[in-house]
Parts: structure tokens; sequence; C-alpha cells
């Protein structure tokens, strides 16, 4: 089940410039969207302070995991539903443990 949120695109743009992230132009294309916005930001090798994170799980009622408490990512995996991590091409779809 997926939150509703109020957040759009002007919110996360607006946040990543309170963090710090000044050049954000390649984000403001229309082709941008707030569900892909976090992907375009990893593919253009831009690094994002772990309290924007912090912020945006905060409004979205999700719980976060600072990542110095995550000992392995298959430990991590191991704890989340296999949705989500489908949904977040963190797993091929037909690939279960």
């Amino acid at each position: 089940m997926q939150t509703k949120t109020t957040l759009g695109k002007d919110w996360l743009l607006k946040k990543l410039k309170e963090y710090g992230k000044a050049d954000l132009q390649a984000l403001e294309s229309p082709e941008v969207t707030e569900q892909n916005l976090i992907f375009v930001l990893q593919a253009h090798k831009v690094k994002v302070d772990e309290c924007f994170f912090a912020e945006l799980a905060e409004e979205l009622g999700l719980p976060f995991i600072q990542g110095d408490k995550i000992e392995s990512r298959s430990e991590l995996a191991s704890t989340l539903p296999h949705r989500v991590l489908v949904e977040n091409l963190a797993l091929l779809e037909g690939h279960r443990s």
C-alpha cells in the first residue's frame, strides 16, 4: 500500500536547495517527477545529505534507518516486503529469497 502525500516536485526541489544542492536545473525538466526524482539524482551522481532523506521519511510518515545503522544490504532486504523491493528496483520480479 502506498502512502498518499501532498509532497510534490516543488517541495522536493525546495528541500534539496535547503540542503545545499543549488545546481538543480536537470531536475526542473518536465520529465522529472516526484516519483522519479530520487532516481534522477542517483543517475546524475548527486550526493544528498542523509538529513534530507530523514526529513522526507518523516513527511511521508515512514520510518528512517540511518546508513550507519544498516549492517548489510542483505539484512535490510530481508526486512522489506517483496513488493517494496520490486517497485524500487531492488529486486527483479520472480527472484524471491
